[in-house]
């Protein structure tokens, strides 16, 4: 579908184009072929940025971002990293600011900046001390955190978030995050 939209042009084609392209930037794992991916990324904020589409090129350059990240460019990772708080800050939604936390927990993760990642997440969850995973928190970010919270010294409390991920996993029968937050 999106090679056919890719030689489609007009409004709606573009529109359509930039919309299958963030869904396969969400579903796609990078390890089958990152350069399709990251292709297809690029394809599609250049049309974002034609049609004035301000947060889906935001969206776009956090998936550019993770897509770089993981074939170990990490100077222009840190570039989208700037250009999405950039668009963060000029757009006012909560919507893309809310994702833009999110993407910096992960970037900072991947840094090793630990206590930022903590400080990310205590902008989302308020009260950090609250184990139970927030439905309206990814799943993936507050695994993210409680891995963080960890690696900050604060073993029981990080134990807790773990636990708490974990049998809400159970719940939903999502075994990829049962996995990650440990047996």
């Amino acid at each position: 579908m999106i090679d056919d939209l890719k030689i489609i042009r007009g409004h709606e084609a573009d529109q359509l184009f930039i919309e299958a392209a963030l869904q396969y930037a969400k579903v796609s794992a990078d390890n089958t072929d990152p350069t399709r991916v990251i292709s297809v990324i690029r394809e599609a904020m250049g049309r974002a940025k034609a049609c004035g589409q301000k947060n889906s090129l935001g969206f776009l350059e956090m998936h550019l971002g993770k897509s770089e990240w993981l074939r170990s460019l990490y100077r222009p990772t840190l570039h989208h990293f700037k250009q999405v708080w950039a668009l963060a800050r000029e757009i006012d939604d909560p919507t893309i600011q809310r994702s833009a936390t999110i993407f910096g927990m992960f970037f900072n993760y991947w840094s090793g900046h630990y206590r930022e990642v903590v400080q990310n997440y205590e902008t989302l969850v308020p009260d950090v001390k609250d184990t139970s995973p927030k439905d309206s928190l990814p799943l993936s970010a507050a695994l993210t955190a409680g891995v963080c919270v960890g690696h900050t010294g604060l073993y029981s409390q990080a134990l807790g978030m773990l636990h708490a991920i974990r049998e809400h996993g159970r719940n939903i029968g999502n075994f990829s995050v049962i996995g990650l937050a440990g047996t």
